[in-house]
């Protein structure tokens, strides 16, 4: 059985505006956490630039993204922090500067390293998307762009008998809606469905990213040491 990721920090930059670049608060992160990083804006027109960090540089991956005219702009990326130290996380916008826009960072320790990940975009509905975890406890984080806007109450999907946790929502019936949570502990691997069933008239782009448990046991021994602890005995 393995052991679920410890969310350690959470900050999100400003949604509600359009400035270039945006930063979000400093996180201190320790060697080996894993950074998500969810961006956002309020149209395809309008494009993002991979995160930058000050001191040590980290080198960002770009999982997942979903840049289609007519929708909210999503991408999805992730970074293992390289040393201990304090960042603060910026991102720089692109194209279009009407559209709003924004990013939300998660903090992870005590993860494998980042599993499975997903997306789709879809006209109308209520978001869903299934993703396939490939560990067992893994944290799954969650992001949803609506382009309509929709300014009403939401019920995020449950998985693993826990809905997901929310971090960042804003929406005001006019320029775009963007929702981002997590579930702490997603259960066995396999297929679960993400999202919200309410909301149900979204016109929505969705990412969802598994952050992996830590496997129980540790590292196998290799066979020259298993050899020697043999003959002790």
């Amino acid at each position: 059985m393995a052991t679920p990721p410890t969310l350690i920090a959470s900050p999100a930059s400003a949604l509600n505006t359009t400035t270039t670049p945006k930063s979000v608060a400093s996180i201190t992160v320790q060697t080996n956490d894993i950074i998500v990083v969810q961006g956002i804006t309020g149209d395809a027109a309008t494009t993002l630039g991979t995160p930058t960090n000050t001191n040590t540089g980290q080198t960002y991956t770009l999982q997942q993204s979903v840049v289609v005219a007519s929708y909210c702009a999503e991408y999805c990326w992730t970074a293992v922090a390289s040393t201990n130290q304090a960042m603060v996380i910026s991102i720089a916008r692109a194209g279009a500067s009407t559209n709003f826009w924004g990013f939300q960072v998660t903090q992870w320790r005590g993860s494998d390293g980042v599993g499975a990940s997903n997306k789709t975009n879809v006209a109308s509905g209520a978001p869903s998307l299934s993703l396939t975890t490939l560990g067992a406890n893994s944290a799954v984080c969650v992001q949803n762009g609506d382009w309509s806007a929709l300014n009403t109450a939401r019920t995020w999907r449950t998985v693993n008998g826990a809905a997901t946790t929310e971090l960042s929502y804003f929406a005001d019936a006019s320029n775009y809606g963007f929702y981002t949570g997590y579930h702490p502990d997603v259960g066995a691997a396999g297929a679960n469905t993400y999202g919200l069933t309410a909301p149900n008239t979204q016109k929505y782009s969705i990412i969802a990213i598994e952050v992996k448990g830590a496997a129980a046991g540790g590292p196998a021994l290799p066979p020259e040491l298993i050899m020697q602890t043999m003959r002790t005995y």
